[in-house]
């Protein structure tokens, strides 16, 4: 398997049994840990065509290129705006911020500014642990009662190192960082489902 990958766009090789040739995937969810989650579909589609059920393969290419329209799954390393980049990901447990890691190794950027809110029931300690110590935090939480309040958060991300502002909402955060970051910046927008679906389009 080969990968490539665009701000909107992961575009797949992956070889197929017993053939020297390749077929390409385009991809609408962007982050590299696609790549993993590619492989399931397309074994997953493979036993159901071997069941009988009828899956041309125009049929999955074309929904693979489109899963954020069909699904609406939206926030897996996905770019809503650009210089400087955003990018929404709902990482909020040990296995998923590891990916997140993974993706930040691969990508260019000139500082790193990270957006954090999370619920009170997940494991915030092992996450914050985590997280670089060279980023600039923007401290804040989703409006619901799980969210674990953005005080706490900043106080928990200080004893980790990690520096920032305190803010009571997430695109007020994100309004800030905007306002301090430079056009080759980053900003990461993680640590919860309902804070990534509280970010109205920039």
């Amino acid at each position: 398997m080969d990968w490539r990958q665009s701000e909107y766009e992961l575009i797949v090789s992956v070889a197929e049994n017993n053939k020297a040739d390749h077929r390409n995937y385009h991809l609408d969810l962007t982050g590299q840990y696609q790549t993993k989650n590619l492989l399931t579909v397309l074994e997953s589609c493979h036993q159901l065509k071997a069941k009988g059920i009828d899956l041309p393969d125009t049929s999955i290419e074309q929904g693979l290129r489109q899963v954020k329209k069909l699904t609406g799954l939206h926030g897996r390393w996905e770019t809503i705006h650009q210089h400087p980049r955003v990018v929404l990901d709902v990482a909020h447990n040990e296995s998923g911020m590891q990916e997140l890691l993974n993706q930040l190794e691969i990508t260019t950027y000139h500082r790193l500014h990270i957006i954090l809110g999370m619920v009170k029931d997940k494991d915030v300690d092992t996450v914050i642990a985590m997280l670089p110590i060279n980023a600039s935090y923007y401290f804040t939480n989703a409006n619901i009662p799980r969210a674990l309040p953005a005080g706490i958060l900043s106080e928990k991300g200080a004893q980790r190192g990690l520096t920032g502002h305190v803010f009571n909402d997430v695109n007020e955060a994100l309004t800030e960082a905007k306002a301090h970051a430079h056009p080759d910046d980053l900003i990461l927008i993680c640590g919860s489902v309902f804070l990534v679906g509280e970010v109205v389009a920039h």
